[in-house]
């Protein structure tokens, strides 16, 4: 009667450890199928986090010609408008020069206000 107890113990004690490996078996393919959507969720976020990172790096290159076109732009922009400030004063003084006779510039330069023809 003893080696039937022990048998029947053994036997119980091989039911109890099939029952857990079952469990644990189970437990396993419910995480494989967990890992699987966790992993097409990580393709997913590496794929927006990517996306971003190009997006910004393009931002900051877009950013950085915008701010280097200006301010070339901008230092050329005072060289520019006193060569057409210059050109424009030329360009009076060469009119009026023009319209005046050379005796009125002479009388003028020395101080003269009178013209040659107010004088008479």
């Amino acid at each position: 009667m003893d080696q039937q107890l022990v048998d029947a113990k053994i036997a119980a004690s091989e039911a109890r450890v099939d029952t857990k490996f079952a469990q644990l078996i189970a437990r396993l393919e419910s995480m494989d199928g967990k890992l699987t959507r966790i992993e097409a969720d990580n393709l997913r976020t590496r794929s927006t986090v990517r996306t971003t990172g190009f997006t910004i790096v393009s931002i900051i290159l877009a950013v950085l010609a915008l701010t280097f076109a200006v301010f070339s732009q901008s230092f050329n922009l005072g060289s520019k408008v006193s060569d057409v400030a210059r050109l424009e004063a030329t360009s009076i003084l060469q009119s009026q020069t023009q319209q005046q006779s050379p005796a009125a510039l002479t009388a003028r330069s020395l101080g003269n206000t009178q013209t040659p023809s107010d004088q008479r």
